[in-house]
């Protein structure tokens, strides 16, 4: 009767695993790690259930099998089986990533003690042996499900303490993966003689299948039922990211710029206003918000270059020598020197080392004119010269407004770009600056 049952068992876990396997290479064929696992669970269970199927009928034909055959069909079918038990529980750990070295080693250790004692088996019988063409369990028999046991409880451990970060339904499912092997292991402990725990296998990999419990399959059904939010939220951070690297950006900048100014009492806070008044242009003119920071970065580091100057010539109440001018005007060379390599910021070397041509050609360092001048450069230009004008400085107090915008009409196509200062000039008669 036993034998009846267990081969009807066994037959129809092998039709079970043999569509397993059709369907895992119809919808599951590209190879990722935790697939490959997955594979192995169905092999290793496919040849587990044919040694089941083989050792059901070498026993109940002990009489005529040589002892050590049934001996070592009966090995094999304990070891795999426990294979079964060993690769599903890695598979199960993987697929919710809680697969940790503790666990690892917990259960290489039992893997390896078994196989140790199937192996010692072989000579001693301790486990089970075949005397006089009969089928014997030694003192260690319940072993083969115990070691079972023991690996889907410690599977079952870590499910209880990282249920809250598994994913509710592959909580379910996998659950109920561990849960009904313990159950059928328990049974089989009791009723020794009906050995359908491979069927079990089969049916839970089976459902496994068409519940789509596969790595694969969640990570991607994950992604699309998640990937707007996930998207969201990796935008949010992203910008949230670069807001703060351009706000340190900025700030470091500045402080550079004011470092710059402190070299000179009568200048302190130059460039600062300089960016506030190209900004103010660039937003009448229409520059997008884009171009605007750049333009106020470049507009902060546009005496960049007075780094170079020696205080006496930056700082000299009396009117330059030649000399000396030829100095100060070195800072736009050196400007662009400095800022030559800072690539991540575009503009701010045309401004450095163009801010003082002339639109008329007659400026320097290059003598460029009209269109040849870059705009930023025609804009903080403009700012520039209008900041020197409106503050004091060493070699004399700071201008009446009337004569600002005199000298700011007078230079209209010849030192500025006419359209560029007529947004100014009417900035300035608007009282904006």
């Amino acid at each position: 009767m036993n034998l009846i049952y267990n081969v009807n068992f066994d037959i129809a876990g092998l039709i079970i695993l043999f569509l397993v396997k059709l369907i895992l290479k119809a919808q599951f064929s590209k190879a990722y790690k935790s697939n490959k696992v997955f594979n192995f669970v169905v092999n290793i269970t496919f040849i587990s259930t044919a040694l089941d199927l083989i050792t059901a009928y070498t026993i109940s034909y002990a009489l005529t099998i040589p002892c050590w055959v049934n001996l070592i069909v009966n090995t094999l079918y304990f070891l795999s089986a426990y294979a079964c038990t060993y690769m599903g529980a890695i598979y199960i750990l993987e697929s919710i990533n809680c697969y940790t070295k503790g666990h690892r080693i917990f259960i290489n250790v039992v893997a390896i003690t078994y196989m140790i004692v199937l192996f010692i088996n072989l000579f001693t019988g301790i486990v089970f042996d075949f005397k006089e063409h009969y089928y014997n369990k030694g003192i260690f028999y319940r072993l083969t499900l115990v070691v079972s046991l023991i690996t889907m409880f410690d599977v079952g451990i870590v499910f209880i303490l990282n249920h809250k970060s598994i994913n509710p339904t592959k909580l379910l499912l996998n659950s109920s993966y561990i849960v009904f092997p313990i159950i059928f292991v328990c049974i089989q402990v009791f009723f020794p003689s009906y050995l359908f725990t491979n069927f079990c296998m089969s049916l839970i990999i089976f459902v496994m299948i068409f519940t789509l419990d596969t790595p694969d399959y969640y990570e991607l059904e994950y992604l699309r039922k998640n990937l707007e939010t996930e998207v969201d939220q990796q935008t949010k951070q992203i910008i949230a990211r670069e807001k703060q690297i351009e706000l340190m950006s900025v700030e470091m900048v500045q402080a550079l710029a004011e470092a710059i100014d402190e070299k000179d009492e009568y200048t302190k806070g130059h460039s600062v206003r300089v960016a506030q008044y190209s900004v103010l242009i660039g937003k009448d003119v229409g520059l997008s918000e884009d171009k605007l920071k750049y333009l106020h970065v470049a507009a902060l580091l546009h005496d960049i270059g007075k780094i170079g100057v020696p205080d006496s010539v930056l700082q000299k109440p009396s009117s330059l020598t030649k000399e000396e001018f030829d100095i100060i005007k070195q800072h736009t060379t050196n400007g662009g020197k400095i800022l030559h390599n800072v690539t991540s910021l575009p503009y701010v070397e045309d401004v450095a080392l163009h801010h003082h041509e002339r639109y008329d050609g007659k400026g320097y360092p290059d003598q460029l004119a009209d269109s040849e001048i870059p705009y930023f450069a025609r804009i903080v230009a403009i700012a520039d010269a209008y900041d020197a004008m409106s503050t004091k400085r060493v070699y004399r107090s700071e201008l009446p407004r009337e004569v600002i915008r005199q000298q700011l009409i007078q230079g209209r196509g010849t030192q500025f770009d006419p359209d560029l200062l007529d947004v100014f000039l009417n900035l300035f008669e608007s009282d904006v600056v």
